[in-house]
């Protein structure tokens, strides 16, 4: 084997050996690209009758999608937006805008597939949907507020309400909609 192709050799087998971790990248845990999902509100939900519906929490486990519509457009979704994961057990369906703070629930314009194994993930979200929807009801924050907590890149304001690690607990008090310029907190 000459010197030139042993060395040209060497750029083969280090893009072979990446290789599987590329085709493997996780989705982005932020949410989806905006132009895919760029999240919806709920017509039938509003601030004069949120003691009815997002404060209900019946409400909330009948307004939320079956299972199986959920798993259906999230295969659908995982193929159409390129996924290279496509295992449905890594994900759930998750909403832009939550349930919880007065997103559509079924709108495929407000739900994507997100991961359930990386440090930023589906559990995590849903401890700030908890938080946010005890402010809205509580009448802390209002809906709207409550509702662009998530159009602003839940990870970010994940660090503002709750700390800088995914275990963190949600008790920052304040409002949403003064954040312009979210930062995460020291703890």
């Amino acid at each position: 084997m000459s010197v030139f192709s042993r060395f040209s050799l060497i750029p083969l087998v280090s893009l072979t050996l990446a290789l599987p971790a590329l085709a493997f990248a996780p989705a982005n845990m932020e949410g989806p690209d905006p132009k895919l999902a760029p999240g919806k509100v709920s017509t039938r939900v509003k601030q004069g009758n949120i003691s009815e519906t997002i404060c209900n929490p019946r409400w909330i486990a009948k307004a939320k999608p079956t299972a199986k519509s959920s798993e259906a457009l999230m295969k659908k979704q995982l193929k159409a937006w390129g996924y290279d994961d496509r295992d449905v057990t890594h994900y759930v369906e998750d909403h832009v805008i939550p349930v919880e703070v007065g997103g559509h629930p079924t709108d495929a314009k407000n739900q994507w597939p997100q991961s359930v194994g990386d440090k930023w993930n589906a559990a995590t979200k849903d401890k700030l949907e908890e938080y946010v929807n005890r402010e809205v009801c509580s009448g802390r924050m209002t809906l709207k507020e409550g509702q662009s907590v998530f159009q602003k890149g839940w990870v970010d304001v994940f660090h503002v309400y709750c700390g800088a690690q995914p275990d963190d607990v949600c008790t920052m008090p304040g409002s949403p909609v003064l954040l312009e310029n979210t930062k995460p907190v020291a703890k």
